[in-house]
């Protein structure tokens, strides 16, 4: 356990008695240095925001801001906020922040054509994941793709508020993998992670009280797409 501070903050903000995770050097170099862990729940380990008391945050991709709140800070009556997804019947400490997926559209690389996938033999979910820069597909994808991932390059997914995010190119590093998550392979949902090629330019907030997700709306950043990237976007 340790006690600590934040130095150099706007408020402060200090936590004593706290056990931390020590990350093996390889984990350092894979994931290019420490991580601030984001679950609530984890039965593995303590959490942070868990031993901390936080049930809420905010993360701002244009100021590059996290609000951490004690408080209530989503309700169903906003109209971006969806409820989360339960992935705990599909395998042990499963507690990831994630939606449903109403409809995927895929741009290909090699024709320039859109491809909405469709006749799926699952559900979609979509997790949301802080600390992943491009999209990671769960090998199940793999049943239901009509191209190869690596031809994949733009891909829009729709909430089920009927809201789109699109993935930018500066960040769209694509790959289909088997996530270690699941008990049965052959019966979970299609899973896809997204990362910062969907979330730049927006305003996340998850609420874990009242268990509800919201993905705000694209906002001119620094890291806007140039017009050319724009007028090639997924219609």
């Amino acid at each position: 356990s340790s006690d600590g501070t934040v130095p150099n903050a706007p408020h402060s903000c200090s936590f004593r008695n706290v056990v931390l995770g020590v990350p093996d050097s390889k984990v350092i170099e894979d994931t290019g240095g420490i991580f601030f862990g984001m679950m609530n729940v984890d039965y593995a380990r303590p959490s942070l925001l868990g031993q901390l008391g936080y049930s809420s945050f905010v993360l701002d991709y244009v100021t590059e801001t996290m609000l951490l709140s004690r408080k209530t800070m989503l309700d169903s009556t906003d109209s971006l906020a969806v409820p989360m997804y339960d992935l705990s019947p599909y395998g042990p400490n499963l507690h990831h922040y994630a939606c449903r997926c109403d409809q995927v559209v895929l741009r290909c690389s090699r024709t320039g054509k859109t491809l909405p996938v469709t006749n799926l033999q699952r559900e979609v979910v979509l997790v949301v994941d802080t600390g992943l820069s491009g999209c990671v597909l769960s090998s199940s994808w793999k049943e239901d793709l009509p191209i190869p991932v690596d031809d994949i390059e733009q891909m829009q997914v729709q909430l089920s508020n009927g809201q789109f995010l699109r993935s930018q190119q500066d960040y769209w590093f694509p790959s289909c993998f088997r996530l270690p998550w699941f008990t049965d392979d052959s019966n979970h949902p299609h899973i896809i992670a997204l990362g910062a090629t969907f979330l730049v330019g927006r305003t996340i907030q998850v609420d874990t009280t009242t268990r509800l997700i919201k993905i705000g709306e694209l906002q001119k950043s620094k890291h806007e797409a140039s017009p050319q990237e724009r007028s090639k976007a997924v219609t």
